[in-house]
């Protein structure tokens, strides 16, 4: 009798330390569900404030100055925060038709990179062609035909003629900047990213 009390002691405490443990590991388990699911609820509230910022972009009536903005802050993520983070970069693919005359917007499809690099180029192409002639800058002269005709001939230096064609193509520089910043494009595919739901691609197409 007294060896089969000490069994069932035994075997009660052997069932009371099994009872404990699959308590401890049911309330671990729990607790690591509910780290989990505030981690996911992290990352959905992140990634939805992510996309965002870009979401705006996702629609029709985009203004090409809008595009240029978009370029230049996806160009900003993608070389400061996206390898710093562990994200993705952001593409971005942009479709137009080059303006009439372009000398910097000659090609149909442009990304961040080279639609920045464009529109950089193209201001100082502008800057550089607006010189100061007489004291007065191209973009005066530009406004003023009569006094143009005034102040200069075949003569003088420069001639009118070279004076024309110093206006010709500062404003056709100018009319191209124009252009691009006036044009409007409408999004036509965004792409997430499968495991964090983030934007990752983007697409324009001028309408």
């Amino acid at each position: 009798m007294e060896n089969a009390a000490k069994a069932l002691q035994l075997a009660g405490g052997i069932l009371i330390t099994l009872l404990v443990i699959t308590a401890l590991v049911y309330g671990y388990s729990r607790l690591s569900e509910v780290k989990q699911i505030e981690q996911d609820n992290e990352r959905d509230e992140q990634s939805a404030n992510f996309n965002l910022q870009y979401e705006v972009y996702n629609r029709a009536g985009v203004y090409g100055s809008e595009i240029l903005s978009l370029a230049n802050k996806l160009e900003n993520y993608n070389i400061k925060q996206a390898d710093a983070q562990g994200y993705q970069e952001v593409s971005l693919s942009i479709t137009l038709t080059p303006p009439i005359g372009a000398q910097v917007y000659t090609s149909s499809t442009y990304d961040a990179d080279s639609i920045t690099q464009c529109y950089n180029e193209l201001s100082e192409k502008v800057r550089t062609a607006n010189e100061t002639v007489n004291g007065k800058s191209i973009s005066y002269w530009a406004g003023s035909s009569s006094e143009l005709r005034n102040k200069f001939n075949d003569t003088t230096n420069p001639t009118l003629d070279q004076m024309t064609e110093k206006i010709r193509n500062y404003n056709s520089l100018v009319n191209e900047r124009d252009d691009i910043s006036r044009k409007t494009f409408k999004c036509t595919n965004v792409e997430y990213d499968e495991n964090n739901g983030r934007i990752i691609s983007m697409k324009f197409e001028e309408e």
